[in-house]
């Protein structure tokens, strides 16, 4: 179906996948999008971005109605500019950028992240307030999963109608590219970090931060590096303040063992699909989730996923069948039973759970098909 073209206002970080992913998806289709973001990112260099004031932090609630005003103010006049144009406004995360698009009194869709609705608003009765304001305002409630769905038309009480779920999806089309000449990738991916072409890897796809259990991860992972000589594990550091917790805590381990351990910056998606592509254990066990685009990936990868023990992750995923799913009640323990029994069937487990995941992948988190589903409901 062809559409009409768009200018779409994209609210959210400039650093977030699902922003990244919207704006490539949506320019890809034709349609212009001009990104607005309190926070720049080497990737949208050259790109249509415009810097705005999301205070965040002890001052945040002093502070943001009136940048949540002033920056409503900024957008409206882009769209009435824009105008003569079919225009429409996509926040992402509803109590900072969905409040932004709300004061607008434009038509806006509102995405919702995860920990906006699982965590912080259960945390914060005055964040469930500014969610609720900014979803019953709100066009159409944008979810991934039917779980998050749910919960959003439970706990604040909208029509059915309003909600819709339109997975993030994974791109396939670039994944598949890589898995044709998998060798060759794992075997650059190994040289350039120094890792043994035997060894086996296990990453922590996550940010590494308490919502993640890292603490739990980087315990089981010492205790395992100390046990097998041909293990390497992998931790993402987002951000610098990650980087330099990891750093700490992982200079208190023997000598040798601090050298099986590699902490990555953010990645590219190329490097990211890379890394994946040569991980054989993918571990995201957060204390809530909407479900990772990134598990989704790793499971398309070819990863062995173990995953929390929560409801969401039950869409896909079944307990020894194509992951492993952990209970943080386990704790260390736990964690390192659940590793030590993996790693000598990584082959042959790896070889079974690639064909089931990559099979529910394709049937239901296709990007193209995602982005397509998106696209007609913003034509609406």
């Amino acid at each position: 179906m062809k559409f009409s073209r768009l200018t779409i206002f994209l609210l959210g970080d400039a650093i977030s996948p699902h922003i990244k992913k919207i704006w490539r998806n949506m320019n890809d289709r034709g349609h212009d999008v001009i990104v607005f973001t309190r926070k720049m990112d080497p990737d949208w260099e050259g790109k249509q971005v415009r810097l705005i004031d999301v205070p965040r932090g002890l001052l945040a609630y002093i502070l943001f109605p009136f940048a949540a005003i002033a920056n409503a103010l900024i957008i409206k006049l882009w769209v009435y500019i824009y105008r003569p144009k079919d225009t429409i406004i996509h926040a992402h995360w509803p109590y900072t950028y969905g409040l932004v698009a709300r004061l607008t009194g434009e038509k806006y869709f509102v995405s919702v992240w995860g920990g906006d609705v699982f965590y912080h608003s259960k945390k914060n009765p005055i964040l469930k307030l500014v969610n609720q304001f900014v979803f019953s305002g709100s066009y159409k409630v944008l979810t991934t999963t039917e779980h998050m769905k749910s919960t959003i038309l439970k706990e604040y009480s909208l029509p059915a109608n309003k909600v819709i779920r339109i997975a993030w999806g994974v791109a396939l089309s670039d994944i598949n590219k890589k898995l044709t000449n998998k060798k060759e990738v794992i075997k650059k991916f190994k040289s350039k970090y120094s890792i043994p072409t035997d060894a086996t890897i296990v990453t922590h796809i996550r940010q590494a931060s308490p919502a993640y259990n890292i603490d739990i991860i980087i315990e089981a992972a010492k205790r395992l590096l100390l046990q097998n000589k041909n293990l390497y594990f992998i931790f993402i550091a987002y951000k610098a303040s990650q980087k330099n917790s990891l750093n700490s805590k992982i200079q208190k381990f023997p000598r040798e063992i601090i050298n099986r351990i590699r902490i990555l910056p953010m990645l590219s998606k190329e490097e990211w699909y890379d890394l994946l592509i040569s991980t054989d254990i993918a571990i995201s066990i957060p204390n809530f989730d909407q479900f990772g685009t990134s598990v989704l990936e790793s499971m398309a990868c070819g990863c062995i996923p173990v995953v929390s023990n929560l409801d969401v992750y039950k869409t896909y995923l079944k307990d020894g069948i194509n992951a492993f799913i952990f209970k943080k009640d386990e704790g260390i323990e736990g964690l390192s039973r659940t590793l030590l029994y993996i790693i000598p069937k990584v082959k042959d487990l790896k070889r079974t759970f690639h064909k089931i995941n990559l099979k529910i992948i394709r049937e239901n988190e296709d990007e193209e098909k995602c982005m397509s589903k998106l696209e007609e409901v913003y034509m609406t």
